[in-house]
């Protein structure tokens, strides 16, 4: 048994020095080659492979030092796991987030614009950023050049996106643009193409055709289109809410709040709680803030 715990310790011991010269070499690998990155993405796995199987082997060590030493205190290698842990946590990260850049990054290019979220889009991006930002400052005390300089990378790309690209997804991406909105673009800007369909589908194709520099020309017709669409909904809605109002019928001079009809003045509408004149009174103030808009 002594000299099973023998071989499992140099084999631990030895196993141990390969996954931390692993890790530490992180620091100087990984560019945003796609074949680097798939290479990166490999050693990542292998090296939290390798971290599981030294726990397990550490905990098989102490168990047997246990039976041979009862009073004496084991050998600790979970603390050194840790480290290593600690320093791999945030380089699997910064990795993931390069592949999830890659991936958004086309995904919002080539969308269709009227199932986009923009709201959900910009998030997203804040989100991407901010992940490469702490990266950044975990590269930076890890003396982490070559992967520092990825991350440095993707943040300038990031930022020429929310300028150009996320600024026409902003106002773009909506269902509120019909047919006739996109002609009275097209007329604006003196660009033909946008009257197709397969000409204004994504943000790519907005690019192509040169139209952030046109924006100042449409903007006023994009908002207005959104208003339109707004105040549809808030119609329809209003309609549905009417749909389903009951009112009480009632004859003689009972308590109502609507007069009654001209061929038979006697016959009233009944108003239980007011709910109807509330309601009313509710909608007319919207179909004002309406009008002004």
């Amino acid at each position: 048994m002594a000299s099973e715990l023998s071989r499992l310790i140099k084999m631990h011991e030895r196993d141990m020095r390969a996954l931390e010269s692993d890790v530490k070499g992180m620091r100087r690998s990984g560019t945003l080659k796609k074949e680097h990155r798939v290479v990166m993405q490999n050693k990542l796995t292998t090296c939290k492979t390798n971290l599981t199987k030294l726990d397990s082997s550490s905990h098989e060590i102490n168990k047997l030092e246990n039976i041979l030493n009862p009073a004496q205190k084991v050998t600790d290698y979970h603390k050194r796991l840790k480290v290593v842990n600690s320093l791999l946590i945030p380089y699997n990260e910064v990795w993931h987030y390069v592949e999830e850049y890659y991936r958004c990054i086309d995904l919002w290019r080539q969308e269709d614009l009227n199932s986009m979220n923009s709201k959900t889009i910009l998030q997203e991006l804040q989100h991407i950023k901010t992940k490469f930002k702490m990266g950044r400052i975990f590269l930076r005390k890890q003396n982490g050049t070559t992967p520092l300089q990825a991350v440095d990378t993707l943040l300038n790309e990031l930022s020429d996106f929310e300028e150009n690209e996320a600024s026409l997804i902003s106002l773009f991406a909506t269902e509120a643009l019909q047919q006739r909105h996109w002609d009275a673009i097209s007329v604006a800007t003196d660009m033909k193409d946008l009257r197709k369909r397969d000409r204004r589908r994504s943000v790519a194709h907005l690019m192509e055709v040169g139209l952030l520099e046109q924006v100042p020309k449409v903007e006023e017709i994009v908002i207005n289109a959104k208003k339109e669409m707004s105040a549809t909904i808030m119609l329809n809605e209003m309609k549905d809410i009417w749909s389903s109002m009951y009112f009480t019928v009632v004859s003689s001079n009972a308590d109502a709040t609507v007069a009654g009809t001209d061929d038979d003045p006697s016959v009233m509408l009944f108003d239980e709680n007011n709910t109807m004149r509330s309601l009313l009174d509710e909608h007319l103030t919207k179909t004002d803030m309406m009008k002004g808009n």
